[in-house]
């Protein structure tokens, strides 16, 4: 039986409290949107929120609220997933790829400060695999006038010193998601952060149609059906009452599958910050192919994830490939195994024994 990649962690309290969103009549209130911003910013200190339906549409609103027009450049990495880089060409904007750090796996300042040109409109690092991205050496090598835009989707939770993610960028931005893998799950859904009011009321505006969530209709606006559905942010309330917990249940499979695989594996980023849960990504010995190991993982029925593949060779970002050589490295060396608050011991052995037949097979 083959073990399962992924399922999710919400129940009994999630259902409750969207029927009951459903039955009070709120679907477009706004109600639950507002207690769901007012809990977050209790909760990780947020100074003020926009929500809108997806994690894409977040980094859309961000960049197009930074300023982010067509023919412009957002400096960014390589080594995400697509969902990070198309909000830039939907702009009409250019991704300037940058390298990663070895440690870290996340937008080095050091390639930053090279590739920052006269067009550079915004900078958008990741947080990859929950651990926070170096923003106070991306704001030291970035000019005054261009944001960062933090693509935070995978550390809701995190903490860069003793303040959560998103919580210290004065007026740059941080970007969330709340889709069903993440910290607190909605089911779709995604925030913007900042201590720019007019970055935030620009967002909430666009996202409902130019005229925010209860506009003035007698004059039209320019802006975008990106709208945030109460019972969704209700489900968001019930989620957020129990993240820690999902944390927690999330850090003792870790401890089992850190056990098993012991310190010969390489199974997290290097960081003196405290990441959020998201993911268990590996990385191969050199000269283990990527492609092969999942095929051969997956015939021993467990399933993996390419966790990243190297987004300079997607056909629609080529033209834009630039030498990155530590990104391009780890593209080809790292995978997500199963993670998830169900595995037990068992499955934790069986995914260790099909890593060691596979990889003795490949080498």
């Amino acid at each position: 039986m083959s073990i399962a990649f992924f399922t999710h962690d919400a129940g009994e309290l999630e259902a409750q409290a969207v029927y009951e969103a459903v039955m009070t009549g709120d679907l477009t209130t706004g109600r639950q949107q507002q207690k769901f911003v007012d809990a977050l910013r209790a909760e990780f200190g947020f100074p003020r929120i926009a929500l809108c339906n997806s994690g894409t549409s977040a980094l859309f609103l961000a960049l197009k609220a930074a300023g982010v027009r067509q023919g412009h450049h957002v400096v960014t990495t390589p080594f995400t997933g697509v969902w990070t880089v198309n909000p830039i060409l939907m702009l009409g904007a250019t991704p300037i790829f940058c390298d990663v750090d070895r440690d870290t796996y996340n937008l080095d300042p050091k390639s930053v400060a090279q590739r920052v040109d006269a067009l550079t409109t915004a900078v958008m690092p990741v947080s990859v695999n929950g651990v926070p991205c170096d923003y106070a050496g991306l704001r030291a090598v970035t000019p005054s006038h261009v944001k960062i835009v933090c693509d935070d989707i995978e550390a809701l939770g995190a903490m860069r010193g003793d303040k959560y993610v998103g919580a210290d960028l004065g007026d740059d931005v941080s970007v969330n998601g709340f889709w069903v893998s993440k910290t607190v799950t909605t089911c779709s859904g995604g925030m913007i952060t900042s201590g720019d009011t007019k970055l935030i009321e620009t967002c909430a505006k666009l996202a409902r149609h130019g005229h925010g969530q209860i506009g003035d209709m007698w004059r039209p606006e320019f802006g975008y059906n990106f709208a945030f559905p109460d019972p969704l942010a209700a489900m968001g309330l019930a989620q957020l009452a129990r993240w820690k917990q999902k944390q927690e249940r999330l850090l003792r499979v870790r401890a089992m599958l850190d056990m098993a695989f012991g310190p010969m594996v390489r199974q997290r980023p290097r960081t003196t910050d405290t990441p959020c849960e998201f993911v268990y990504m590996i990385e191969l010995n050199e000269g283990v192919d990527k492609r092969a190991y999942a095929a051969a993982m997956q015939a021993l029925d467990v399933p993996t994830r390419p966790y990243f593949t190297n987004l300079m060779e997607a056909e629609h970002l080529r033209r834009w490939s630039r030498n990155c050589p530590v990104a391009e490295g780890l593209a080809r060396r790292t995978i997500a195994l199963p993670y998830h608050w169900k595995l037990t011991q068992d499955d934790v052995d069986r995914i260790a024994r099909a890593h060691d037949k596979v990889v003795r097979s490949l080498s």
